[in-house]
């Protein structure tokens, strides 16, 4: 595992009739860190004729996931590699990343919020634990906080963002997710806030006291991309739908009911 370290000894015996000068060296199938794989002693080693020989140590420390490998120790001496045995190891561990360390919002418009979706991959072969940190600022949220993710899955995050004071420039950086047996991954969030325009459109009303009226305005979805809204009205007198829901450049009718339980005395209106 990524941390632990393996050490293996073995001897090498000189049985030719000729002394031996040589230097050993690791033939890999992919390129691996010396400070991954090693071997020592290191630099030239002499082994007498009939039967002179020496310990060598393998150590195998990795510091990083390493798929399974295949190496050959070689022993160099007179321009020749003479292969001496094998080496085969692996390191699991686990290697999380998210799709994209950076998210922007752009401009969302006051007590409206909005979501985006990133993904985390395990491109590792060990299963983590994630979770999220609990401090998220108010004006974010995402789900799921907390969770598992095993090797070669991703996992889907819906990341939602609502503002709740105007601002040019929100920006949330190294937002963390603790991974078991891994470091952490960062996530930046940007952002800004808006406040709502003002419509000059106006609508009148009329009808008895504790009686009510319903009229319909038109609504278009100016985008190319399915959207929802949650409607705002200030007055006690009116009610309409809590949320609706468009299509890409749908257009559909908003019903407003005025209910007074209230007369206006003469000059003034409810609004």
């Amino acid at each position: 595992m990524l941390g632990q370290r393996v050490n293996k000894q073995v001897v090498l015996v000189n049985h030719s009739l000729l002394d031996l000068s040589f230097t050993l060296t690791l033939s890999t199938n992919t390129p691996l860190d010396p400070k991954d794989l090693s071997v020592s002693p290191a630099g030239e080693l002499k082994l007498k004729s009939g039967g002179g020989s020496c310990k060598v140590e393998i150590q195998f420390s990795p510091h990083q996931h390493i798929p399974p490998f295949s190496a050959e120790l070689q022993a160099k001496f007179a321009g020749f590699f003479h292969p001496l045995l094998t080496i085969e190891g692996c390191c699991k561990g686990v290697e999380v990343h998210l799709d994209s360390n950076h998210l922007s919002f752009g401009a969302v418009v006051q007590h409206c919020k909005t979501s985006r979706r990133i993904v985390m991959m395990n491109t590792g072969d060990a299963s983590a634990r994630f979770q999220w940190q609990t401090d998220f600022p108010p004006e974010l949220s995402i789900k799921p906080v907390k969770g598992y993710i095993c090797p070669g899955k991703d996992v889907p995050f819906e990341v939602t963002f609502a503002p709740l004071k105007p601002c040019n420039d929100l920006r949330y950086e190294n937002l963390s997710c603790f991974i078991e047996g891994s470091p952490s991954v960062k996530l930046t969030v940007t952002g800004s806030c808006i406040q709502a325009s003002t419509s000059k459109e106006v609508v009148n009303f009329a009808c008895r006291v504790r009686s009510s009226q319903t009229q319909s305005l038109s609504i278009t979805n100016p985008c190319s991309e399915r959207c929802s809204i949650r409607p705002a009205i200030e007055g006690e007198q009116w009610s309409a739908t809590l949320f609706l829901t468009f299509e890409p450049n749908q257009t559909k009718t908003f019903d407003i009911t005025y209910r007074p339980l209230t007369m206006t005395p003469d000059g003034h209106k409810h609004l």
